[in-house]
């Protein structure tokens, strides 16, 4: 997985991955309200830690920079003392593409593989990071956990069962807590504590925010579930991880059981989970279809911004993502993303959309367009 995701010619690390809804759309890409409703959470965290400069958003998995441009486009119309006490920096390990919407709005590159980093006061992203993590397949067989590995046979590669590579491996599924039955099968993220106490060692204070796709170990194992593994291409499961290396992208869901023990693990309080809709929704996703519909904008415009701001909130997709809230010498007030605006939030984000509302740009992925291709939609005040 590591190399067909990330060698210089597999799909993330020649250029396959990252395309602009190619085979998969994110939720930066469906709607700018993501980073803006993402850049209240921040402001809070910002304001609840004394208002300090800098104050930095460090993203890992940044991609094309799109979530950097949009949160950073509608930060100064929260407060420009925020605005201007904000340092992002995009971390991605291919490079970034050509014009760079990241850079376009203030931000850093770097290109890395790791967290190079002295410890920051701010806000850590890693929105649909972590379920790129290479992981080891796992299965229960006459009641003896054995992994899943890759070989030839004749010009084919097909998978074979044997002993764990590590004895990591056993002791992860024996840690998740399931009954582990014959026929047990799923994944283990064994990056996933490295990746824990880096975060813990260069997060001095601050909040971690991780959006993806996934649940908690025993949904996720349930009985009769044959693991998460999957790969895509051109927005269909293809239901073979061997074809087309490098040419597809392969992914697995995020056991959130493991995170959270993880983050525990390195230092990190868990501040709360929830699901991505109602997550936006609190932060004041109704606010911005309200703003959005006082716009009057042409009527094919109104519908791709109505259509990509629904799909952020949609159950069954980008909705259902799991949203986990991790946090270092924070104080006890509850997050908005959590509890909910307060009457301060309420009003900083009314004033902030009364200012300037974020809508669809060329930038983002014309979902509505690819549902229904004859919806062409006249772009009009653009660049915002």
């Amino acid at each position: 997985m590591e190399i067909a995701l990330y060698h210089p010619h597999g799909y993330y690390g020649g250029g396959q991955g990252g395309q602009r809804g190619r085979d998969y759309f994110t939720s930066p890409g469906a709607h700018p309200a993501f980073g803006a409703l993402l850049a209240v959470q921040v402001y809070q965290v910002w304001y609840l830690l004394g208002a300090p400069s800098p104050f930095w958003v460090i993203e890992e998995g940044a991609g094309d920079g799109l979530l950097a441009h949009d949160l950073l486009a509608f930060a100064p119309h929260l407060e420009e003392r925020f605005h201007r006490s904000l340092h992002y920096l995009a971390l991605e390990r291919g490079r970034p593409p050509h014009p760079d919407p990241a850079r376009e709005k203030g931000a850093q590159r770097v290109l890395t593989t790791s967290l190079p980093l002295r410890p920051f006061v701010g806000c850590l992203l890693a929105n649909e990071v972590i379920d790129a993590f290479p992981v080891h397949p796992w299965r229960v067989q006459g009641g003896i956990v054995q992994e899943a590995y890759v070989t030839l046979e004749g010009d084919r590669l097909v998978e074979v069962w044997d002993t764990p590579s590590t004895p990591a491996l056993e002791a992860w599924v024996r840690s998740l807590g399931i009954p582990l039955e014959d026929g047990a099968q799923g994944e283990a993220c064994l990056a996933l504590p490295p990746w824990a106490q880096e975060v813990g060692a260069v997060l001095g204070q601050g909040v971690v925010v991780v959006i993806d796709y996934g649940g908690a170990a025993p949904d996720l194992y349930r009985p009769g579930k044959r693991g998460t593994l999957r790969a895509f291409r051109k927005h269909l499961a293809t239901g073979d991880l061997y074809r087309d290396v490098g040419r597809q992208d392969i992914t697995a869901s995020v056991d959130f059981t493991s995170l959270e023990r993880c983050a525990r693990e390195a230092g990190l309080e868990v501040l709360g989970f929830t699901r991505q809709a109602p997550f936006l929704r609190r932060l004041g996703w109704d606010a911005v279809r309200r703003a959005l519909l006082r716009l009057r904008l042409p009527p094919g415009e109104e519908e791709a911004n109505r259509f990509g701001l629904q799909a952020l909130v949609q159950p069954e997709g980008l909705g259902g993502y799991g949203v986990l809230l991790l946090g270092k010498a924070m104080p006890p007030t509850p997050l908005w993303g959590v509890a909910g605006l307060s009457p301060q939030g309420e009003a900083l984000l009314e004033e902030g959309l009364r200012r300037w509302t974020p809508r669809l740009t060329p930038l983002h992925t014309p979902l509505l367009l690819g549902r229904y291709p004859h919806q062409a939609i006249p772009w009009q005040g653009y660049p915002p």
